[in-house]
């Protein structure tokens, strides 16, 4: 009977149960009817045959019970069963994999986990997930977690960053999604995750080495540019004042008048002077770059004065008026060479980007272990989105063939390292159409 009960199904036996018992209810009735006439035997025969089938329905019965208690058996054996294998395969997985509640504890914690996070497997069962969390990710996650609860969602391939034990930082791929119990409910989240710390830190020094790359790449170009610029603007800068020169030159020569002359070799030696800037120029950049200082004490005060004076007939030419207000005890350990070259192009600079009439003013003082020195003038100014780059080597705001000032784009280049190179600053502060103000400092001797 057990056999043949194994092959029917719940709704089966049913069947076969209500059919037999209409067939046995209407075969009996209409037998007694037809046979039977006395009723105390008619009593009888219907009690008989009333336990003959309470027999049959609680046989019935039973097989449909033990047809339940069996398939029930079996769906808790397979359910068991696929749980086990569900447990080894996340406990032996090489990837941390954790699991919470709908209150945020931690209920499920495998080997990978304890050797990632350093936490073992006793400590971290009914700690808040958020415990594992950076502060910047826990809203974040959060969230993600309320929808897995609340809407049965998974969600794949999302980076998150953890904290282990020691407060190291672990970037993971994790997969959060539903685990189920029978009847369908979210019973705990769970998350999958894959170590990927050092791609996304090789990822990252790949994408550094890139910009560092296009950076140097558009330097490169840069250069390539600012080359073609120096060649033409040096090479123009060195021919100019020695055609003038020569032309000057040529022309005293055959001049009798010796006014005319003298103004003829005047604009010979302007232009050779020109000449020498330039080519004092390159051999301080040269100088440099090999790094030659020679220190010593130095009167800057006195030093000031000098270089000053040497500009007096350019002065005159151009009718400029040039002040000086220089300090007491304005010594300083320098290389006097190389502090020459930056007054000099600090006022060569006030001369050429000079006004008609305009003024001059050089000023000279000790501040706190330090001597200043300031070279203002009443010019055509620098404007402000120009006065970080006016420092470059090669760099002229105009540079353009056509532009009105000469020069190869060293000259402020240099000055910058020259102080720098004698631990000073240079700072500038400047106005279009009202002048420019060059400082320098220098360590006080």
């Amino acid at each position: 009977m057990r056999r043949i009960s194994e092959g029917l199904s719940p709704l089966k036996i049913t069947v076969i149960y209500v059919f037999i018992a209409s067939m046995w209810i209407v075969i009996s009735d209409r037998l007694l009817a037809l046979s039977v006439t006395d009723p105390e035997r008619l009593a009888s025969i219907e009690w008989v045959m009333e336990s003959v089938f309470i027999l049959i329905t609680g046989a019935l019965l039973y097989l449909l019970i033990s047809r339940y208690e069996a398939a029930m058996r079996r769906s808790r054996e397979a359910l068991e069963e696929s749980e086990e294998r569900y447990r080894q395969m996340v406990e032996n997985s090489p990837n941390p994999i954790f699991s919470v509640d709908a209150e945020g504890s931690i209920v499920m914690w495998n080997r990978a986990c304890e050797k990632v996070f350093g936490l073992g497997r006793e400590e971290a069962l009914g700690m808040k997930y958020t415990e594992l969390l950076t502060p910047e990710e826990v809203e974040q996650v959060r969230a993600m977690v309320d929808r897995v609860f609340r809407e049965k969602r998974a969600f794949r391939d999302v980076d998150i960053t953890y904290l282990s034990r020691d407060g190291s930082q672990r970037t993971m791929l994790s997969r959060l999604y539903p685990l189920l119990d029978g009847h369908g409910r979210v019973r705990a989240c769970v998350f999958a995750n894959t170590d990927v710390t050092e791609r996304r830190r090789a990822e990252e020094e790949l994408k550094r080495a890139y910009r560092k790359l296009k950076k140097t790449n558009e330097e490169l170009r840069t250069l390539d540019e600012m080359k073609a610029n120096i060649i033409a603007n040096v090479s123009h800068e060195l021919r100019t004042p020695i055609t003038i020169a020569k032309g000057a030159i040529e022309l005293a020569m055959d001049e009798q008048d010796q006014e005319k002359r003298r103004d003829l070799l005047n604009m010979a030696m302007n232009a050779l002077l020109r000449q020498n800037f330039i080519v004092e120029d390159l051999l301080q950049a040269a100088r440099l770059e090999r790094g030659e200082l020679r220190m010593e004490e130095v009167n800057l005060g006195e030093l000031v004065e000098r270089v000053a004076e040497e500009f007096r007939p350019v002065l005159i030419k151009h009718g400029l008026r040039m002040s000086l207000k220089v300090g007491d005890d304005l010594l300083a350990t320098a290389d006097p060479e190389q502090v020459e070259h930056v007054l000099r192009n600090l006022i060569n600079n006030a001369i050429k980007f000079n006004r008609e009439g305009g003024s001059i003013t050089i000023e000279a003082e000790r501040k706190d272990g330090e001597v200043e020195v300031c070279v203002s003038d009443t010019g055509i100014g620098i404007p402000e989105e120009e006065l970080d780059r006016i420092f470059d080597r090669f760099y002229q705001i105009d540079a353009s063939p056509t532009r009105r000032y000469g020069g190869t784009g060293l000259g402020l280049a240099i000055v910058k390292e020259i102080v720098e190179a004698h631990g000073g600053r240079v700072t500038v502060t400047s106005k279009v159409g009202e002048g420019s103000r060059f400082c320098f400092t220098l360590p006080a001797a």
